[in-house]
């Protein structure tokens, strides 16, 4: 938004700079004295200061109230008048005559009158010596046409064109800008939503479990309330983090495993692998516990052998993490999906874009999820 702010300020150095020389352009011809002489005259700062003001004019009111608005006609009429104002006065027709006085420069509109009939007189055509007043012979009189100042009106055009230009451009750059501040804002308070219906469904299941143990009276329900202590630590810690380290992700994954197996005991068949380095590594909180706790919520039965397998890895393009399970035939009608695969989706598509990588599948009795995160 600063670079933006500071080409801003250019385009309107660049701006001011061109209608100042613009008079220079135009009378390129001129010798240095006569160059000097134009700058030092009141009429040179009129000329400038009346385009410098059209500019202006047409880019902070005109645009803005009109043609932002929409109100086309208004907008229309608006610069019509403003061209006819340019037409009559001649700003750029005022300056030559006024700035050169001593320059070949023919005004028009000193001319005698001219007569029809016959030949003009010889002091017509004798320049500084013309008479004051018009020879008449007889017969009618014809008045010279008024000076075109086609310079001006060529200013005119090209001022409001490019006045149009940049305020346009400028107010689309707005518009953009807070679009896009619009849509982080809106991410952010997705992730925030979503990170709030990951935790308390989390503690729930979690809570349930250790509480299955204190009604049994298992000598691991102590450890199993400080595993639950730091998993809380880790999602309090994490809360207002779009990204937690993947070692902490890691080491929470390992505690719910835990807590998971003091509860199971033999009925579950758990093969976890993960890596010892994870350092450097960044992920979403707790977006690698969705896949587990749907694993273990719809792998698990008492009846039946229920194979868990739980890899994650680091390879030369990220991070790797393999989740499968088995899905028992009572459970694969029960609805629900842990915390979430929908938001783990929603979540990744709002962090890494097209940075990831999420397959999940089922075959037969079989789930399984993968998901590639390019670092």
């Amino acid at each position: 938004m600063s670079g933006y702010r500071f080409n801003y300020i250019l385009i309107h150095i660049a701006s001011c700079l061109l209608f100042v020389s613009l008079p220079l352009i135009f009378v390129g011809n001129q010798s240095t004295e006569d160059a000097w002489l134009l700058l030092s005259s009141g009429f040179y700062w009129l000329f400038c200061l009346s385009f410098l003001g059209l500019y202006y004019l047409n880019s902070w009111v005109l645009i803005p109230k009109l043609l932002v608005a929409k109100r086309y006609g208004a907008y229309t009429v608006s610069l019509l008048t403003l061209l006819l104002i340019f037409f009559m006065v001649k700003p750029f027709d005022l300056l030559i005559r006024h700035a050169q006085p001593d320059n070949n420069v023919q005004d028009l509109t000193s001319r005698p009158l001219i007569h029809r009939d016959g030949p003009p007189p010889p002091e017509f055509m004798s320049g500084p010596d013309m008479p004051d007043r018009p020879i008449h012979r007889g017969g009618p009189m014809l008045r010279p046409m008024p000076r075109f100042d086609l310079i001006s009106l060529f200013i005119f055009v090209m001022v409001v064109a490019l006045s149009t230009a940049v305020g346009v451009t400028a107010r689309w750059k707005a518009s953009e800008n807070r679009a896009t501040e619009a849509e982080n804002a809106k991410t952010a308070a997705e992730l925030s939503f979503l990170k709030a219906q990951v935790n308390p469904h989390f503690l729930f299941n979690t809570l349930n479990n250790i509480y299955t143990l204190a009604l049994t009276h298992n000598e691991h329900t102590a450890e199993s309330i400080l595993r639950l202590s730091n998993i809380m630590r880790y999602m309090t810690d994490g809360d207002n983090d779009d990204l937690v380290p993947l070692q902490r992700e890691a080491d929470c994954i390992r505690d719910y495993i835990a807590l998971q197996m003091l509860r199971l005991g033999k009925t579950a068949n758990i093969e976890i692998s993960i890596a010892e380095n994870l350092q450097g590594y960044e992920v979403p909180p707790l977006i690698l516990m969705g896949f587990i706790e749907n694993a273990f919520k719809y792998g698990i039965s008492k009846k039946y052998s229920s194979p868990i397998i739980i890899m994650l890895h680091i390879t030369q393009k990220g991070i790797t993490f393999f989740c499968k399970n088995q899905v028992h035939k009572h459970q694969q009608n029960e609805k629900g999906g842990g915390i979430g695969l929908a938001n783990a989706r929603k979540r990744l598509d709002a962090l890494f874009k097209n940075r990831y990588q999420l397959d999940l599948k089922q075959e037969d009795d079989n789930y399984t999820a993968v998901l590639t995160i390019n670092q």
